[in-house]
């Protein structure tokens, strides 16, 4: 389950805009393209709805990035990689790999 930092809302309708943005920036930044657009004259049970299949969405991106990090090897200095935007850093800081080019690196 995805977590966000704590906010005060007006009403659970604010609350509820405000997680399907966040989580639509995440998708964008994953490069999800959802085809979800939001209103913010949305019915509270409409985006409750998006807010629950955007979560499914990308946990099942996570779960595919976790996949693909269990079969990496390291980077040329030796350290693990770490899902960082929409590619992959290596724990020592210095080397970033896209989705593509990290295929050079699974075993």
């Amino acid at each position: 389950m995805l977590t966000f930092q704590q906010q005060e809302f007006d009403s659970e309708h604010d609350r509820s805009f405000y997680l399907c943005n966040d989580l639509l920036s995440v998708a964008n930044e994953l490069g999800i393209e959802t085809g979800f657009m939001l209103s913010a004259d949305m019915e509270l049970e409409q985006l409750q709805s998006v807010q629950a299949e955007l979560e499914k969405i990308i946990e099942a991106e996570y779960e595919a990035k976790k996949d693909d990090f269990r079969r990496m090897k390291r980077c040329p200095q030796g350290f693990k990689w770490n899902p960082e935007g929409t590619g992959w850093r290596c724990e020592g800081g210095s080397h970033y790999c896209t989705p593509e080019q990290i295929k050079q690196f699974m075993e």
